[in-house]
């Protein structure tokens, strides 16, 4: 009765809502009904469920809320007064304890550099990212420097000590292949990064911490002297000495009379300089935030892995060094990205020392006159390749310059080139105040030099601009470090006097152990703890580095306890023992080399891992405990291990002196203190109905997609990537296509349906450049990924979706060109319509199949990690297509097999120095060494069978073997080998025409791959790679071509399991993807809208359009289905009609398409904001028709200009306000 009368009232409202706006109470009093509706209906449902347990079968008993008989009596149901406010307070107690856990929650950088991620895929941290990390545990809110590149703390207020422990001697290896001998370490820490850590020197580590004081008083000081601390670190920083642990930079020894340190003078400077050049050098940290190109790791070197060091040895910069103002201008090529054209070099007198033009491996498509100042008559006759200026960049630049430009990143990536010493003009200049925000060039040079630079009207000029830069920085080396910095500036509360600049250097150069900050409290200091081992006295130490200022209080000392004791067991004894007296701990330990000799380096890191676990268990409750190893000559490999200690299951937490103790007797539950039965369940249902909510799980194509990514690391998904999930979400494992390539769905309910809108005319630049046009788009759609739209048939991805992209008639006609649809698709995909060509061949009698049928298509390309010419593979900037013009690829095409061999040069890359092509004949076209461009730190001969007299001898480089394989190869070429990728990422090519052995053959029937010689064991009867002396390249490619003609020659099941299968269950073959090749009536499940209708009976499929659209609908529509009830195609005069269309069978339909045009005139900028609004009020017209748990796909599918389109997906989740969506879950 109760539940009728709220439906009654609950509907009064709606019809008031249609006269006239709802008032703020009347929108009150609609949720309380709802709430009250919903518990009502909750408690009726529930008493039924009791009612008829005796009758029906129990759920198990695992899946139901665990209630006692005992509370199922009347009288137990309701609480009384005093025992609610008993429950409240021990509720309220434990909100309170959880809320005062900190937790460290890694980000993306954090991700990559977890040891869970593999070595060649992962990206270590900076030792200057712990620090920022102990800074702000530290200084909690206060703190000048956070953490927030790699992860984020949460309530970090209520952190109450922090304690670092650093262990000298053992580096990542000994963590990782020992792992079995750290159990309480691993029992404890969660949280395991790689980091780079300080070369190997006595006291490194403690300099690479020493930056800020160790009490608080001395904190008050350093604000009044430089106006914050975040202001005192940025000038006190020194980016020099983490660059030793990545670039080899060769250290000068300096005697006592040549240190200014020692001798206590002063550093030499040039005359016009106030301050050290060295202070504007960009850190390491700095430079990935950047973007530069560094020699580490992971992302970072799968892009930087052709890169060359501007030297091969570096020498210490110093202030004495002498600095070049550089720039380039680059010019769009086919590779769909900006290739280098033009360099120039300036000296400090501002005279071009170096300028050159430069022709681009790859054909030019757009000069950008407006910006390079580039034209075609520019660049006639230019002969001049990358890797010349490579080389004469490498003998003009000394081993200790200094490189300035403005977001020099940009012109090192297109040198391919890394280099140590960097000063970035748009970082050292900041006009906002926010690091976030940089100014151009030409705005600096206006305001700071008084020039107007960048004005010609044929484009920019590179000496120009590296004049300017140079300027700028010997600008601000003669005015201070502050000077165009309004950063440092506005955080200086007294401005500085230019004569009293040298007595500020002096303070400046007094550093104290950066992370040693004592939070506020009176009985608590700072704890310094080490072993003779490290042979550093931090009492010595801190006492000629304390800071000289002009007041420093007594009472600093006794805040500050230093101990230096005999050994490691017992500098972790006294630390155990004093360290509830601290807010921070520093301790520091050094293992002896000879302990980790074979037969005693088990016993040696049994006892560190023994140390460690007394730190911990003396640790207080939510303190923080961060381990670093490192600091070995052998490696600068480092392993930083992090966890904040919790409260103890028994809930008493360990005293700390001066902290309240909040540990409490736990109470003992009441009997009466259990809430009512009604609460429980609606509890528990809550709970059931977002477990069993669908959630897509991206995997890390998926998240690569992601518009967080930035544009240049970015990697686009498919459309197909897309029609994946579809399929998948209403098909579940009927789905002839699963999303396994970019996410995992996981599915605990039954998807009702799945709706798709598609915006013509949309693309990615509308979103990214108008986001305050999609307020509500936003706000429902959190996971949006850049999609690369179809060039064949574009702007139309509905027909991409359904897969039935032609006519009968067309279809016949492009099979018997290309021999089958999808190697169509491959064709357009690579290539532009003006740029295709046909080469006539005599038809191959041998082949029982068309060898098209083999080729991969672009998706298995892209799943296989070939590089490919577009933003889905960001990492091929620097490569090259093995023709600049491809021809339509046939039956008759050649075939060519290729093998490389590689070696291991310095800092990790795979170069190439062999490579071997055979013809169809399996006769040795072509075969030569190749010099590699770094030195060689392994020749794998038992695999490449390449020694260090065979490199010897090798006098081409990589770019003669790319011009000889592209004057060889024909224009309709293809190429078979093993695992291909890896020769064409190593020979830095891109081709079309691929067959791979290792994807064709499938021995297992699974995604497993066998190699080489196992197929030619199995299925030519021959042995091969067996000799000691290495693999041969010509023997590997011979093999390949024979495995690819014994398939054509047998059929195109031979040799594959999976093929094999099939065929036994008389599946055809030719709807393998879902593509029909087949001419004759299509099949009804050879697309999208026939496994749907297959799928289940009562399925409907509604396709709403625009007459804008222009395509003819019927076509998509299998011809049995034609005119059936089941499938309706309505056409709408415009957007706003097919919008309301939709919303009104979307309810009714299984899957839904809604398809709508934008205009070119609609997109203008008078009109755009107008239209955006439009467009965001259907996108969310269309989520709100969807049901509870469907899919909702939204599609810019890109414009005539531009493929980059945009795809948001999600599943709409239940609204637990509602009684109508809880009681349907």
């Amino acid at each position: 009765m109760k539940c009728n009368l709220s439906s009654r009232s609950f509907h009064s409202v709606h019809v008031q809502y249609d006269n006239m706006p709802p008032t703020k109470q009347e929108i009150r009093i609609e949720k309380k009904m709802k709430k009250m509706a919903a518990l009502a209906a909750i408690s009726e449902l529930n008493r039924r469920e009791e009612a008829s347990a005796s009758t029906a079968n129990p759920e198990p008993e695992s899946k139901r809320p665990k209630i006692d008989e005992e509370d199922m009596s009347p009288e137990k149901a309701t609480l009384t007064k005093e025992e609610y406010k008993e429950l409240k307070k021990a509720l309220d107690e434990k909100k309170r304890q959880l809320k005062s856990v900190p937790k460290i929650k890694l980000k993306t950088a954090g991700e990559v550099a977890s040891l869970s991620v593999r070595a060649c895929e992962r990206t270590p941290i900076f030792l200057e990212d712990i620090q920022h990390l102990l800074m702000n545990s530290a200084f909690g809110k206060e703190s000048p420097q956070t953490p927030w590149r790699w992860c984020n703390i949460e309530k970090v207020q209520q952190i109450t000590q922090t304690v670092v422990l650093v262990i000298e001697g053992i580096y990542l290896y000994h963590f990782s292949a020992f792992e079995s001998l750290f159990g309480e370490t691993n029992r404890i820490f969660k949280t395991k990064l790689e980091t780079v850590m300080p070369p190997y020197e006595d006291g490194r580590v403690l300099e690479e911490f020493a930056s800020l004081p160790l009490t608080l008083s001395q904190q008050e000081l350093l604000i009044a002297q430089y106006g914050s601390l975040e202001a005192a670190l940025e000038i006190m920083h020194d980016p020099v000495l983490m660059l030793r642990s990545i670039f080899p930079i060769e250290v000068t020894t300096k005697t006592e009379e040549e240190d200014p340190e020692a001798t206590g003078e002063k550093e030499k400077l040039p005359p016009e300089d106030v301050f050290s050049r060295t202070k504007l050098l960009l850190s390491p940290l700095q430079m990935v935030d950047e973007g530069y190109p560094l020699p580490l790791r992971g992302e970072i070197a799968t892009k930087c892995r052709d890169y060359l060091l501007t030297e091969d040895v570096y020498k210490e910069v110093t202030s004495q060094s002498p600095m070049f103002g550089m720039d380039c201008e680059m010019c769009r090529t086919t590779l769909g990205f900006n290739e280098l054209t033009r360099v120039s070099i300036v000296d400090e007198e501002y005279k071009p020392v170096y300028e050159t033009l430069v022709m681009p491996p790859n054909r030019i498509i757009d000069y950008l006159t407006p910006y390079s100042g580039i034209t075609a008559d520019t660049m006639k006759g230019v002969t001049k390749t990358l890797e010349e200026v490579q080389q004469e960049i490498r003998e003009l630049l000394p081993p200790d310059a200094i490189l300035v430009g403005q977001s020099l990143n940009m012109d090192l990536n297109s040198l391919g080139m890394m280099h140590p010493y960097v000063i970035d003009t748009s970082v050292i200049y900041n006009l906002t105040g926010d690091r976030r925000f940089k100014s151009k060039l030409q705005v600096l040079a206006r305001e700071f030099l008084g020039e107007m630079i960048q004005k010609k009207p044929e484009g920019h000029d590179s000496v120009e601009d590296s004049v300017a830069t140079l300027k700028l920085t010997k600008l601000k080396l003669s005015k201070g470090i502050e000077f165009g910095d309004l950063g440092l500036q506005k955080r200086r509360k007294q401005k500085r006097k230019e004569e009293n600049f040298d007595e500020l250097l002096a303070d400046i150069e007094g550093k104290i152990l950066k992370k040693g900050l004592a939070k506020p409290r009176k009985n608590l200091s700072t704890l310094i703890v080490s072993s003779n081992a490290t042979k550093v006295d931090y009492e010595k130490y801190i006492e000629s580095r304390r800071m000289q200022l002009p007041v420093v209080e007594e009472k600093d000392s006794a805040n500050i306890s230093c101990f230096m004791k005999k050994s490691n067991k017992a500098a972790v004894s006294k630390t155990c023992a004093s360290i509830m007296d601290a807010a921070f701990v520093f301790t520091h330990l050094k293992i002896d080399p000879k302990n980790l000799a074979d037969d005693k380096v088990e016993g040696a890191l049994t006892r560190v891992d023994q140390w460690i676990g007394k730190i911990w268990n003396s640790l207080a409750v939510n303190g923080l405990l961060v381990v670093l190893m490192g600091g070995s000559p052998i490696s600068s490999s480092g392993v930083s291990l992090m966890e904040v200690k919790k409260l103890s299951k028994s809930g008493k937490p360990p005293h700390l002196g001066g902290v309240k103790d909040y540990g409490k007797k736990k109470k003992q539950k009441s009997e009466k203190s259990t809430p009512s039965i009604e609460l429980k369940r609606a509890k528990e249902m809550r709970k059931r109905v977002k477990k069993k909510s669908p959630k897509i799980k991206l995997k890390a194509p998926g998240e690569a997609a992601l518009l967080t990514v930035a544009a240049k690391e970015r990697k686009s998904l498919l459309c197909e990537h897309i029609r994946h999930l579809v399929s998948k979400a209403l098909l579940a494992s009927d789905s002839p296509e699963v999303p396994m390539e970019w996410c995992h769905l996981e599915k605990k309910q039954k998807i009702p349906q799945a709706a798709v809108l598609i915006v013509d005319g949309l693309e990615l630049s509308h979103f990214s450049s108008h986001r305050e046009g999609f307020p509500k788009c936003k706000s429902i759609f959190l996971s949006r990924y850049d999609t690369l739209m179809p060039l064949f048939r574009r702007g139309h991805v509905l027909d991409e979706l359904i897969e039935i992209s032609l006519s009968d008639q067309e279809k016949r006609r492009l099979i018997k060109k290309y021999e089958s649809l999808e190697n169509a698709t491959n064709v357009e995909f690579f290539l532009q319509e003006e740029e295709k060509m046909e080469i006539k061949r005599e038809p191959i009698a041998d082949d029982t199949f068309s060898r098209l049928k083999l080729l991969l298509s672009p998706l298995q390309m892209v799943v296989s990690n070939y590089p490919l010419p577009t933003k889905i593979t960001a990492s091929t900037r620097n490569y090259v297509f093995t023709q600049d013009r491809y021809a339509h690829v046939t039956a008759q095409s050649p075939m060519f097999a290729m093998d490389c061999e590689m070696v291991k040069t310095s800092f990790g890359f795979n170069e190439v120095v062999r490579i071997s092509i055979v013809n169809e004949d399996c006769e040795s076209i072509y075969e030569t060494f190749v010099r590699p461009q770094r030195p060689v730190i392994d020749y794998r001969t038992d695999f490449s069978g390449i020694t260090a007299e065979i490199i010897e001898t090798a006098t081409k480089t990589l770019k003669d073997v790319q011009d000889d394989i592209r004057n060889l190869l024909p224009a309709d070429a293809i190429l078979i080998g093993h695992s291909l990728n890896a020769d064409l990422k190593a020979l830095r090519m891109i081709h079309p025409y691929v067959i791979d052995t290792s994807i064709i053959y499938n021995v297992k029937g699974d995604q497993k791959r066998c190699k080489l010689r196992e197929l030619a064991k199995m299925y030519l009867e021959e042995t091969i790679q067996w000799h000691p002396l290495g693999h041969d390249s010509i023997e590997d490619s011979r093999t390949c071509m024979k495995l690819v003609k014994k398939k054509l020659s047998q059929g195109i099941h031979f040799g594959d399991l999976l093929m094999q299968k099939l065929k036994e269950t008389e599946y055809d073959i030719n709807t393998l993807g879902g593509i029909s090749e087949s001419p004759e009536e299509k099949n009804i499940s050879g697309n999208l809208l026939g496994y749907v209708l297959n799928h289940s009976k009562d399925a409907k499929i509604t396709i709403v359009a625009t007459e804008n659209t222009a395509t003819d609908y019927e076509r998509l529509i299998p011809k049995q289905l034609r005119g059936s009830e089941r499938i309706s195609v309505s056409v709408k005069k415009n957007n706003k009609a097919a919008v309301k269309k939709s919303c009104k069978i979307i309810p009714e339909a299984t899957l839904s398409f809604t398809h709508l045009s934008v205009e070119e005139d609609e997109l203008k900028e008078g009109k755009i904001a107008e239209t955006l609004e439009k467009i965001d009020e259907w996108i969310e017209q269309i989520w709100t028709s969807v049901a509870v748990h469907g899919l909702c796909v939204v599609i810019f599918s890109g414009s005539r200009e531009s493929r980059s389109g945009l795809t948001f997906a999600e599943f709409r989740k239940v609204d637990l306000v509602d009684n109508k969506q809880i009681l349907s879950s």
